[in-house]
Formats: C-alpha cells, sequence, structure tokens
C-alpha cells in the first residue's frame, strides 16, 4: 500500500529540510499502524525531535545486531542506551513508540519475517527501568531466533562450499 509522511510547515527553503526529516519519522509510523495512511509529524510524540535525535543512533545499531542474532551486541547496546537515557528525560509515550518501532522493523528481516512478538507488554510498562525490562527480553527473543536462522544458513554454505572443493 502507499503511505504519506507529512512535515511541519516550513517558512523558507532553508527550513524544507526539517520539514523532510518531519515527513519521514512520521511516516515510519506505518510500522506501528499499518500502510495506506497518511501520518503527520505533529502527532508523533512530545518530545519527537529529542528522540529522533538520541534513540535514531540506537535504533541503526540494534537493527543492524537484530538482523544478524548478534545478541551479546543487542544486550550491550541496551545498556548502553540505558545508561544514557537514565539522565534525560524520556516520556512513556515515547519510549514505547521506540521500542515498537524496533522490534517491528526487526522482525521484518530482509526477505524472511521473524513471528512478531507479543507488544502489548510495552502498554503496561510505568517506569523507565520496566520498558528496559521488557525491551530487552523482547529484542533477545527476536535475536535468539534470527540467530539460529542466521547460523543455520551459515552453516549450509559453509557445507556447500566444502563440499564443491573436495569435488573440485
Amino acid at each position: 500500500g502507499i503511505s504519506a509522511g507529512v512535515g511541519q510547515w516550513c517558512g523558507s527553503f532553508f527550513e524544507l529540510h526539517q520539514s523532510c526529516r518531519g515527513s519521514l519519522q512520521a511516516l515510519e509510523q506505518q510500522f506501528l499502524f499499518g500502510s495506506n495512511q497518511v501520518f503527520f509529524e505533529s502527532d508523533l510524540p512530545a518530545n519527537a525531535a529529542l528522540r529522533w535525535g538520541v534513540l535514531a543512533q540506537y535504533e541503526e545499531t540494534l537493527l543492524k545486531a537484530l538482523s544478524v542474532g548478534d545478541c551479546a551486541r543487542v544486550a550491550q547496546t541496551v545498556l548502553t542506551m540505558r545508561n544514557e537515557l537514565l539522565t534525560d528525560r524520556f516520556d512513556k509515550e515515547s519510549l514505547r513508540f521506540f521500542g515498537l518501532s524496533v522490534l517491528t522493523k526487526a522482525c521484518l528481516n530482509g526477505e524472511e519475517t521473524v513471528e512478531r512478538p507479543d507488544l502489548s507488554a510495552l502498554d503496561e510498562m510505568e517506569t523507565i527501568d520496566e520498558f528496559f525490562e521488557v525491551f530487552t527480553r523482547l529484542c533477545q527473543g527476536i535475536c535468539e531466533r534470527v540467530g539460529s536462522r542466521y547460523r543455520s544458513h551459515h552453516g549450509e554454505v559453509v557445507h556447500a562450499l566444502r563440499m564443491y572443493f573436495e569435488e573440485n
């Protein structure tokens, strides 16, 4: 389906990049709410600009680690993220949105999808500690499923290469 992201109004050409960035951030909501919709930057959580500035770096690292089943890197990234965020103020909705976004994207790993876990626990968290406890558990579950699949495929490739070189 087709979706659209709408950024903030800009008064000059020099503000256009901010509006484009906002429209892309709004468009990411389709991972949570489905496609065939129009998403507005103004509907993002209150501290979305801060969230996207600080959390975007973690999202990229987590998605790369989750895509290959690198559970140790996932755990280290979440711990680093938690330690940094304890000094900042993040509202519950921003953390929930971030968690849903990362976990949903992680389940759409390339052409193969991973069964999406029950993410309702993110709705029930009350503190930043609860968020990281639930988020870590959900990430580890995805990581283990992807990792076993990744290692299985890797093993098949290694076996095929050995067979090829033994024949030649």
